[in-house]
């Protein structure tokens, strides 16, 4: 799909990192929306974009083999792992469905004007 230097990659769900991604300049999805975020952070280059995929689809993210920086990979903020040079790490949807409640009776609409002002 793409290949770029950078500080990074964010893999989510509309319901996972939504925040962090949006912070990294990507884009608003609706919960309801059953896709894969894929969001370069701080990319050294001008062509890497935020994608939006098919929930079905499978993301793998490789560090270049020649890379000599260190690398980690965290999972909802959770413990971080070391990422080798040449290491392939996949994302993709899990066959685990989690159900979410909500505890208010505002909109994803309503909570995002909230949040962040007009969008």
């Amino acid at each position: 799909l793409a290949s770029f230097p950078g500080d990074g990659v964010i893999t989510a769900p509309p319901t996972g990192a939504t925040a962090y991604s949006l912070a990294a300049g990507g884009p608003i999805v609706e919960p309801t929306a059953e896709n894969l975020i894929v969001t370069p952070v701080c990319a050294h280059s001008l062509h890497a974009k935020p994608f939006v995929l098919h929930s079905t689809r499978v993301v793998g993210v490789r560090i270049a083999p020649g890379c000599r920086k260190t690398a980690w990979l965290s999972v909802d903020g959770g413990k971080a792992f070391r990422v080798q040079p040449g290491d392939w790490v996949e994302c993709r949807r899990s066959q685990q469905v989690t159900q979410l409640i909500r505890l208010t009776g505002r909109s994803f609409y309503e909570r995002i004007h909230q949040k962040l002002g007009r969008i």
